[in-house]
């Protein structure tokens, strides 16, 4: 089931107040409904435990939407496109827009893939395939940083927009329980 009609269906069944109680992401997941996103559940369990989500879920402007997910994606390490799934299913689930959400997956290239194109570029250039192997990945091992969070105050006199907002509090919130 997708994510967003398993979130009308929990809001049906429950009432829409459900969205704000920690049993929420597990309706979902009872439904389901983290088949095509598993990390949706973390989103929601973040969103829902700093009483975030119902701010979330009204941002209506573009403009807004977008800013709140690249805050976030860059402040909490949220990828982009999950994010804006996840609150485009809520407002879905809430009947505040009737575009169903779509999630845009970007297909993860096998090694196999991979092969076949370096041997399709050097047989182009006239080299043999086999004289030319797929280079080898670095085997330097990389140190993954956990995500730390920035300051999302605008510069100058101008006002923080409401995703901004939204995202400091969340922020300093999440940085409390630390």
């Amino acid at each position: 089931m997708e994510l967003y009609e398993a979130i009308k269906i929990a809001i049906e069944q429950n009432g829409s107040d459900i969205i704000k109680e920690d049993r929420f992401a597990n309706l979902l997941l009872d439904m389901n409904a983290y088949e095509r996103l598993p990390s949706a559940r973390f989103i929601l369990k973040i969103l829902i435990s700093y009483n975030f989500i119902s701010n979330v879920i009204y941002l209506s402007n573009a403009s807004e939407k977008k800013s709140f997910v690249h805050t976030a994606s860059e402040n909490l390490g949220f990828k982009e496109d999950a994010l804006l799934y996840v609150v485009e299913c809520l407002q879905f689930g809430l009947g505040l827009t009737a575009k169903e959400p779509t999630l845009k997956v970007r297909k993860k290239r096998t090694s196999k893939e991979t092969t076949e194109k370096t041997e399709i570029k050097t047989a182009s250039k006239g080299e043999s395939s086999s004289t030319n192997p797929v280079p080898k990945k670095s085997t330097t091992p990389t140190s993954k940083k956990r995500a730390t969070p920035k300051n999302t105050a605008p510069k100058g006199n101008a006002s923080p927009s409401v995703a901004q907002e939204i995202i400091s509090a969340m922020i300093r919130a999440f940085l409390k329980k630390l």
